[in-house]
C-alpha cells in the first residue's frame, strides 16, 4: 500500500518529501544529505535494542514514524484503504512490531518452540491471529492471547 501511495498519490508523496526535509533529508539533493544518511544507517545498525528511539535525521525514528503515520492515515482514507492500513499504523505508533512482541512474550527457547509447534492448531481455533486485521501487540493487550496460551 505504501508503494501505491508513494507512486500514485502525489499529495502523499509531496507531504512525505516535505516531512523528510523537516528531518534533514532532501530527496532532491541527496549528495548534500550524505552525512545524515550515513548517520541514519549507523543508528539502524547499532540500535542496541532501542529500535524506536534511534536517531533519524535531526530527531528519532519514533518522531518521524509518528508523523508519517498521520500522513499515511490521511492518504489511505482518500483511497478507501483505512481498514487495511490500521495494523501498520498501530505498529508505527506503538513501536511494537509483531516480532518484538513475540520476542518479549517468549523468553526461552522452549516457549518459542512450544509456540511454533502449536501455531497451526491455535490459529485454526483463532483466525484473528492470522487474518492481518490486528497486530500481535493488539491481541496481547486485548488478552486474546497470552504467551502461556500459545506456548503450552
Amino acid at each position: 500500500m505504501l508503494g501505491y501511495l508513494i507512486g500514485f498519490d502525489e499529495e502523499f508523496y509531496e507531504q512525505t518529501q516535505g516531512l523528510l526535509l523537516e528531518f534533514g533529508m532532501d530527496l532532491n539533493n541527496m549528495a548534500a544529505c550524505k552525512d545524515v544518511f550515513e548517520a541514519n544507517f549507523d543508528s539502524a545498525c547499532y540500535h542496541d535494542n532501542h529500535y524506536h528511539s534511534v536517531d533519524f535525521g535531526n530527531a528519532t525514528v519514533k518522531d518521524f514514524v509518528s508523523r508519517w503515520a498521520d500522513l499515511i492515515e490521511a492518504a489511505a482514507a482518500r483511497h478507501d484503504l483505512s481498514a487495511e492500513i490500521q495494523p501498520a499504523l498501530h505498529i508505527m505508533r506503538s513501536g511494537n512490531p509483531d516480532w518484538l512482541v513475540y520476542r518479549r512474550a517468549f523468553t526461552s527457547l522452549d516457549e518459542t518452540l512450544g509456540y511454533m509447534r502449536r501455531f497451526v492448531a491455535v490459529s485454526q481455533d483463532n483466525p484473528q491471529f492470522i487474518n492481518a486485521s490486528q497486530t500481535a501487540d493488539q491481541l496481547f493487550k486485548e488478552a486474546s492471547i497470552t504467551s502461556k496460551s500459545l506456548a503450552s
